[in-house]
């Protein structure tokens, strides 16, 4: 993950962010809270389903869409974190990391900087509003990742759609090592119209969806786009790969209604799309999703840590799909913290998690058969990493399974130390959340 992009992100998030000041009448606050809670709930189809307008213009010039080269930097998962650098604490700062579910900014293509835009409402602020949500259906949602990867599938998209025909191989931008896409060619006569573009959709997921398994792999090894800051704190964070699937679907959508034949209107599709989609999910106003977030301090994170401290981070997700059920704090851990009233918001999702699949056919065609994922790691990841049987560092989709489950039995043995009672009512609870959902 991509925790700590800077730590001077970090810092101008927190000057930026909202401080979660509560009103005076906090019981006002909440009923009125409370009588907007969801009501209907969505299918994971129904979810994506005309989230924006389809283009009129179906033979518009085709943009021709530049590679990411970076992702967005948000939001360890806790709010009110407090920073260090080195053993050293930084006063003051604090990062609250939720974000209110109507202010979304304006969403901006391979938008990996920090970007300052004037807001006529709330004055200086960052273009693009990124953070945390809960939400009823999906559990933590981190937009940054929703956004990161609606992103790179969109560019994927573009990339292969062209290219089906050919075998070829080709390069992406650097991320903790080379990263190449090793395609087999296909016939043509099962590549005309409606099925070309399927089988490239389908397989822009698939990579995208890889690609970020990838990245989650390299920051618990200690990689970081800056490495000051390591981003093992947040690897596999309980939300992670779960968002990052919301935002290939939400790409399969706005291609599907032709909304990115130029950066303009793909942006315009996504300022369009994020807060309706996270409505059907049922996103939490601010000061609830706090409420919630604060609920699993001591369980899926900790606030005795401080950023970039690996402890911080309780509890990980190593759930790699196909099928991808949402980690969503239960019920009963609700009414423990908080309370019925703030317990029910989330009454009728109860039983209607949203879950998710990752593609892995595209008809009868298996997609890791038209494409092989090669990554070259870095050489102090290929060090600190499982070796392949034969030694070689090179990694494809085979293995990246291995070094996944490499990693899970390594966090078993770092949480060994942890207290068994702290350690284990939080397996607990999440075991029986996942078990029920499924």
């Amino acid at each position: 993950m991509r925790r700590l992009h800077a730590i001077l992100a970090g810092i101008v998030f927190a000057l930026t962010a909202s401080f979660g000041l509560t009103s005076s009448d906090q019981s006002l606050e909440l009923r009125a809270q409370l009588a907007g809670a969801p009501t209907q709930v969505y299918s994971a189809a129904e979810l994506f389903r005309d989230l924006v307008a389809a283009s009129v213009e179906p033979h518009a010039k085709r943009w021709d869409i530049p590679a990411p080269t970076g992702l967005r930097p948000c939001c360890a998962l806790g709010h009110n974190l407090g920073v260090a650098i080195g053993p050293v604490p930084v006063p003051v700062v604090r990062l609250d990391n939720i974000l209110p579910p109507n202010l979304f900014g304006r969403h901006r293509y391979n938008s990996n900087l920090i970007r300052l835009a004037v807001h006529p409402r709330n004055g200086v602020g960052l273009r693009e509003q990124n953070g945390l949500l809960y939400t009823c259906g999906g559990g933590i949602v981190d937009t940054a990742h929703i956004r990161d990867y609606a992103d790179l599938t969109v560019y994927l998209y573009s990339l292969l759609e062209p290219r089906l025909a050919t075998a070829q191989t080709i390069e992406l931008p650097e991320q903790a090592g080379r990263r190449l896409l090793h395609l087999r060619k296909i016939e043509a006569p099962a590549l005309t119209g409606e099925r070309r573009r399927e089988l490239a959709l389908a397989l822009a997921g698939w990579i995208s969806f890889q690609l970020s398994i990838w990245h989650e792999a390299a920051s618990w090894y200690g990689w970081s786009s800056l490495p000051m800051f390591p981003e093992t704190v947040s690897a596999f964070s309980p939300e992670d790969l779960y968002t990052n699937m919301l935002g290939i679907r939400l790409a399969f959508e706005l291609i599907g209604a032709r909304r990115v034949r130029s950066q303009t209107d793909y942006e315009s599709a996504m300022d369009e799309a994020m807060p309706r989609l996270l409505a059907r999910l049922g996103a939490m106003p601010a000061s609830l999703s706090r409420s919630v977030i604060s609920a699993i301090d001591g369980q899926w994170w900790t606030s005795s840590q401080r950023l970039p401290h690996r402890e911080l981070l309780q509890l990980r997700s190593f759930e790699t799909g196909p099928v991808l059920a949402p980690l969503r704090v239960p019920r009963r851990r609700l009414q423990q913290k908080l309370g019925t009233y703030e317990a029910d918001y989330c009454a009728a999702w109860e039983d209607h998690p949203v879950v998710l699949e990752v593609p892995e056919r595209s008809g009868d065609v298996s997609l890791s058969q038209i494409v092989t994922i090669e990554i070259e790691p870095q050489d102090d990841l290929a060090r600190a990493m499982p070796s392949a049987g034969d030694g070689d560092a090179r990694i494809t989709q085979h293995e990246l399974a291995e070094v996944v489950a490499a990693i899970a039995q390594a966090e078993r043995r770092a949480s060994a130390d942890v207290t068994q009672a702290a350690h284990s009512g939080a397996m607990t609870a999440n075991a029986w959340e996942v078990n029920r959902t499924r």
